[in-house]
């Protein structure tokens, strides 16, 4: 399996973006975790969904992707979103409504990125257009995300994770960079390796510091607001420099990461289902191994979705 280290980085990232947004949504008044634990999934959500959209922006990259590939990615994304509307439109339209099929906005980021993907190109092309661009788009995701918190409208959907498709965008982008040879040739050095693995921790710090004493003033300071996705693209830089020099080599992880990395988008798609299905079944606050929960929510939501790949027209709709 190429790159099998940026799998399981992938995979990692994907179980934290989705338990993170299982519980959050479970735990309004009360949680069964500790708030400890909780806001430990926090700040790791925070750079779960832009590592994974470097990911397949590097990927992509080395792939070399052609214009009938994208235009591939975006008919599945198209029945995937018709498929899952509709029925739960007739199941039940709550879920929808709770943020359920578009969560944190993968899919319609994933349908911009493909749908842009000849200016994409062009922009890869130019001098500095991919650092010019990745600005603007930053920029743009956190001017509207001023915007949304000024005006303190309660949504049914948090509109923010939509607003994020444009950073999203930008994070591919990224990716896109790390993936070329230029790219590769600098993350891919001793010192950038070392640098990385030095960095992350007061890195890590500084995002918590950031969150907890910056972050609840920025109504009176926005200009601190910019420094938030610098501070996560650096830490996303340094934790993909890690994993990219990282060689795995123990057979039955190669085997565990085959198995569950394809499976990530339907992950992200029918988790909720299942963590659902698990909070009514069972009372979540008598749980004993509270975290195993997750574990197991996440390790079904595999499963599911390895079974529907299995098929060739449930593939369709679970799958890119």
């Amino acid at each position: 399996m190429n790159n099998a280290s940026l799998h399981a980085l992938k995979s990692l990232s994907c179980f934290t973006a989705v338990t993170y947004y299982s519980t959050s949504h479970i735990c309004d008044v009360e949680c069964f975790l500790h708030d400890k634990t909780l806001n430990a999934f926090y700040f790791l959500s925070m750079i779960a969904k832009p590592i994974f959209f470097i990911i397949i922006g590097y990927i992509d990259e080395e792939m070399k992707i052609t214009a009938q590939y994208a235009f591939f990615k975006i008919k599945s994304i198209f029945l995937i979103v018709a498929f899952w509307n509709v029925l739960f439109l007739f199941m039940d339209a709550s879920l929808f409504k709770r943020g359920y099929l578009l969560q944190n906005g993968i899919l319609l980021s994933i349908a911009i990125i493909y749908l842009c993907h000849p200016l994409l190109i062009k922009v890869l092309q130019l001098p500095f257009g991919a650092a010019l661009s990745m600005l603007c788009l930053a920029g743009v995701s956190v001017l509207l995300n001023l915007s949304s918190a000024s005006r303190e409208i309660p949504n049914s959907i948090n509109s923010s994770d939509y607003y994020d498709v444009f950073i999203s965008v930008a994070y591919y982008l990224f990716g896109r960079v790390l993936g070329a040879a230029p790219g590769q040739r600098v993350t891919k050095t001793g010192g950038m390796l070392w640098t990385a693995r030095i960095g992350m921790v007061p890195t890590a710090a500084l995002l918590i510091l950031y969150e907890r004493f910056i972050s609840n003033g920025i109504a009176r300071s926005w200009p601190w607001y910019f420094l938030e996705p610098l501070i996560i693209s650096v830490l996303c830089l340094m934790l993909f420099i890690i994993f990219d020099n990282l060689m795995i080599l123990n057979k039955f992880i190669v085997k565990m990461v085959s198995f569950v990395s394809p499976t990530m988008v339907g992950v992200y798609i029918i988790h909720y289902s299942v963590f659902y299905l698990f909070s009514t079944a069972y009372d979540i606050n008598n749980v004993t191994l509270r975290f195993t929960l997750l574990v197991t929510v996440f390790m079904a939501s595999v499963i599911v979705s390895r079974l529907l790949l299995l098929n060739k027209y449930t593939s369709k709709i679970i799958s890119l």
